[in-house]
């Protein structure tokens, strides 16, 4: 990560822009800001900032801290989808280099294998051919949920190969599959992507769970060479050579407007600024609504593993009500990510790495040490890739994320992503009216493609 410096090394302003918070949705806007002619700061309280969007390196192999793959990076025909434009905006789309999976992903249910291919077309065939007593409910279910997707990419500019979904009101997932005769197994397919929403499918947003799907079955499943760490390093590069300026290790401990100015309270002194994006957690965000769920983590190096898709759901049981089951975290249902030769990740000797992604509530695991976490999350791999040889391993708890994160409880994506959560941004808690969210906390939804969308619309609204 590039070097940043202290706040003691910067000047206290008045800037025109202090973004708070350097996760990809503060990155996403303060590249775009300062590309713009704005004088941007954006302040981090970690060490390095990227948040979630962070690589380490283990035994020569690098791992992806939490994201396994993002989607709507390019449209079929080449040109941006909906990440794509927010990375063109900030001036990082073609400053890494994009590695498409394919298949996109398989979701490994009891008795069979579900593909998950590019193309709603050949999705819609896959997930016929596997759950052949639900044909016809399914495609009605898809079509739906294009048609609801549709309304996202029209208000961002993006043509849709179907009309929008006119009036939809969002609502439980389980309520829109209520309606359709689906068998439980198709049921808990179409839900099996609510993994990337933390909150169980039957809760989660119509809404968000269509743009999730949809996101990858039009604009494909993507990584980044070197890992998503590089994304990070490549907007902050961005930024400083836009004017910008990082500091870190510099939590924001409040704001208050004065004037025409924000002025921001650190740990060594004040920061005054015009506007204000805060693309951090509240200060106490437990107040405006429940929490995300949190990860269990697995990092581990293996063996080759013949025939396991480089990106795989995992659930052992085909039932909606089991997933994020807070009795028991490890019967629930979580995913792999397995590196990609085109990747560069691995080392340079024997060893190919591997992460495991276990959605948990923090109530379910906070107890725990992380031995026990550790040993629970080896099982899971063993009955996922019977056989495995594991060479090396470690895991990550929920407490762990928080620390790195400072997201409360380790929230993997914000508020929990029920249709209320997801209304539309809300005034950042503590703070009053006048800054302008940003990120997983931004009230537009959590993961990767929503906070930097976020990032991008505050940016447009500045400018």
């Amino acid at each position: 990560m590039l070097a940043s410096a202290g706040w003691e090394d910067l000047p206290p302003g008045p800037w025109d822009v202090a973004v708070v918070g350097g996760g990809i949705g503060g990155l996403v806007a303060a590249a775009c800001l300062a590309r713009n002619g704005r004088q941007v700061v954006l302040l981090d309280a970690g060490r390095s900032v990227g948040g979630y969007l962070a690589s380490f390196r283990r035994r020569g192999a690098v791992f992806d801290a939490c994201v396994d793959a993002v989607g709507s990076v390019f449209e079929a025909d080449g040109s941006p989808g909906l990440l794509g434009l927010a990375l063109e905006a900030a001036g990082v789309l073609g400053d890494v280099e994009w590695v498409e999976l394919h298949p996109i992903r398989v979701q490994r249910f009891p008795g069979r294998d579900v593909v998950i291919p590019r193309g709603l077309v050949r999705l819609r065939e896959s997930l016929e051919s596997g759950f052949p007593e639900s044909r016809f409910a399914l495609r009605r279910a898809l079509d739906e949920m294009a048609a609801i997707h549709a309304r996202t990419r029209r208000a961002l500019g993006l043509r849709s190969p179907v009309a929008p979904a006119l009036g939809f009101r969002d609502e439980p997932f389980g309520e829109f599959l209520g309606r359709l005769p689906l068998t439980a197994e198709a049921a808990a397919a179409l839900g099996s992507y609510a993994t990337f929403l933390g909150l169980n499918p039957a809760a989660a947003s119509t809404r968000a769970l269509a743009d999730l799907w949809m996101s990858y079955a039009e604009g494909g499943g993507w990584r980044i060479a070197g890992g998503f760490g590089a994304l990070a390093e490549a907007l902050a590069r961005r930024f400083e050579r836009a004017g910008g300026r990082i500091a870190t290790a510099c939590p924001v401990r409040g704001a208050a407007r004065r004037g025409n100015r924000w002025t921001l309270r650190l740990p060594e002194g004040e920061a005054e600024a015009s506007h204000v994006v805060w693309a951090a957690a509240p200060p106490d965000a437990t107040r405006p609504g429940p929490l995300s769920s949190s990860f269990a983590l697995l990092y581990a190096l293996v063996e080759e593993i013949d025939g396991l898709a480089p990106s795989a759901g995992w659930f052992p049981s085909a039932e909606l009500e089991s997933f994020f089951l807070p009795a028991d975290p490890w019967g629930s249902a979580g995913g792999l990510s397995l590196a990609l030769p085109g990747e560069g990740k691995a080392p340079p000797g024997k060893g190919v790495p591997l992460v495991l992604h276990w959605p948990v509530a923090w109530d379910a695991v906070a107890a725990l040490p992380k031995e026990a976490v550790h040993e629970a999350l080896l099982g899971i791999l063993g009955d996922l890739a019977p056989g495995v040889s594991v060479l090396w391993s470690e895991a990550a708890t929920p407490a762990t994320l928080e620390r790195y994160t400072g997201n409360p409880r380790g929230a993997a994506y914000g508020w929990e992503q029920s249709p209320g959560a997801i209304q539309g941004p809300r005034e950042v808690a503590g703070h009053g009216p006048g800054l302008i969210p940003a990120g997983q906390w931004a009230g537009t939804g959590g993961g990767v493609i929503p906070a930097a969308l976020s990032g991008w619309r505050a940016a447009r609204r500045l400018l």
